[in-house]
Formats: structure tokens, sequence, C-alpha cells
């Protein structure tokens, strides 16, 4: 599900961060938070769009119903989310 090419700002914005705080051992745990912000709203924008997706697809109520239960229950695990290992578990998941 995972394409580089979709979120290179966001890779764009690290190496930046990256090469402007390299000195600077303060704002490490800032940025990463930062990071960890914009990773999260990226794997929900995904889900959103491969939900959306999903549901042009079926034909069925009943299909329709569980696909609804499994994109707000992604939802919810991802709104809950605060650290890197918690997104990171859920987006193995997805």
């Amino acid at each position: 599900m995972y394409r580089k090419e979709q979120c290179l700002s966001l890779l764009d914005d690290f190496e930046q961060n990256e090469v402007e705080n390299e000195d600077n051992d303060d704002v490490g745990p800032a940025r990463q938070l930062n990071w960890h912000k914009k990773r999260k709203s990226v794997l929900q924008m995904q889900q959103k769009k491969i939900y959306d997706e999903e549901c042009l697809k079926i034909d069925n109520s009943e299909k329709y119903t569980l696909n609804k239960q499994l994109f707000e229950s992604i939802s919810k695990s991802l709104n809950e989310a605060e650290t890197k290992e918690e997104i990171d578990d859920i987006d193995a998941k997805c």
C-alpha cells in the first residue's frame, strides 16, 4: 500500500530538517513528533482512499457493512495512536 511517490513531500521535509538540525540535539523529539503526526495524517488519507475505492466495488450490503466497520476501526486506532510504535503497529496490520 505504501508508495514513495505519493508522499515525497514527507521525505523531503524529513531530509531537509535533518540537514538543518544536524548539530542541534534539542529539536530531536520535536522533529520526531512532527514526523509522526505527518505519517499518521498520510495513513489516514490512504485508508480513506482505500475505503472509498472499495465502496465503489461492493455490490453486497453485508460486505459494505463489514468494510465500513473495518475502516472505522482503523480510523479510531489511528486517532488514538500517540507513539511511533503504535503508528507502526497500525500500519503493519493494514
